[in-house]
């Protein structure tokens, strides 16, 4: 954990950052709390996301970390037994995953699901993008 005040001056250390507070119930905000989308937000803005992908990446890392192995392997085109084995757990268990996933990515289908995962960047083999770029 890193004390407050190093995270202010690191904030100073670096071109166009700034220090932001956010409310949490934890060190590190999880999906659910009530800043986790303003922490998105900075972060697209600081980052210079559009607002099409930046849409795409909140969405995909609001997910559990579980969530996002399983999408990764959605977008891979694999079916849901092939999820399970992969995961060690069982189809309707992944349906379950699934349907949490379309919901918070908006889709209504599992077609629409993986055009989504792979335009951010999961299913392309070599690990999701939250992976690439460190979260």
């Amino acid at each position: 954990m890193v004390p407050f005040s190093q995270g202010r001056l690191l904030a100073t250390l670096i071109p166009g950052a700034q220090s932001l507070a956010l409310e949490g119930r934890n060190h590190i905000l999880q999906d659910g709390e009530s800043s986790w989308r303003r922490l998105w937000d900075e972060a697209g803005s600081f980052l210079s996301v559009d607002d099409c992908a930046d849409r795409r990446l909140r969405d995909a890392f609001s997910l559990t970390r579980r969530g996002q192995e399983l999408l990764d392997l959605l977008a891979q085109g694999r079916s849901n037994a092939d999820i399970g084995a992969a995961l060690g757990i069982a189809p309707k268990t992944v349906r379950n995953h699934i349907s949490n996933i379309f919901d918070k990515l908006s889709v209504s289908h599992r077609a629409e699901a993986v055009v989504r995962a792979r335009e951010a960047g999961f299913g392309n083999g070599s690990g999701h993008l939250a992976r690439e770029i460190g979260l």
